[in-house]
């Protein structure tokens, strides 16, 4: 991977009680092989650090983050085809056994040319999670899957939008140094 730009942009509107955030999120990868790779490249549609351990199957994958169910992927500026696994699970309003299917992962098939870049663009909405140990809302963003990647990535830029001035009382993160944008973006 050589680039990894991320827009996380919290909504001032939203018609989910923990609210919403716009996703951005542009990868640009090489291959630095001398043939051709075709793969499923696969993104995650909900949070949680265990699921991404690979001897998990699909069917272990659901903890009850609010899933992404508005996912889209462009490859090279084209709009490409998305499968979602996940697993089942007995839901219905009648309270009958009904399958329904929990995503836990989006995937596409992409052609990886030799040392050329490639420019993948996904976009989906989060619904805010409240996180009763510390009674905030908590907005996710999982970074450790690019460990399947060979070698490292070239840069990593992630930037939170927020739709009010943030500071140390509104931001658990710490603000010291990484406000720009008349205070309303972490970088």
């Amino acid at each position: 991977m050589v680039k990894e730009s991320v827009l996380l942009d919290i909504s001032a509107d939203s018609s989910h009680p923990n609210g919403l955030e716009k996703v951005t999120a542009e990868f640009q990868m090489r291959n630095l092989g001398d043939v051709p790779e075709i793969m499923d490249v696969r993104f995650p549609l909900n949070w949680d650090m265990a699921q991404y351990r690979l001897n998990l199957s699909d069917e272990e994958c659901y903890t009850g983050f609010p899933a992404i169910d508005d996912f889209s992927v462009t490859v090279n500026g084209l709009q490409e085809d998305i499968t979602m696994t996940g697993r089942t699970e007995p839901t219905n309003d009648q309270g009958t056994p009904e399958p329904a299917l929990l995503p836990c992962w989006a995937y596409f098939i992409v052609t990886f040319l030799p040392k050329q870049d490639v420019t993948i663009t996904v976009s989906y909405t989060v619904k805010g999670y409240l996180d009763n140990g510390i009674s905030q809302v908590a907005f996710y963003y999982v970074l450790t899957t690019r460990a399947g990647w060979k070698d490292t990535i070239g840069t990593a830029d992630i930037t939170v939008r927020f739709p009010y001035p943030i500071n140390d009382m509104n931001f658990l993160g710490g603000t010291e140094g990484w406000l720009s944008a008349g205070g309303r973006e972490v970088k």
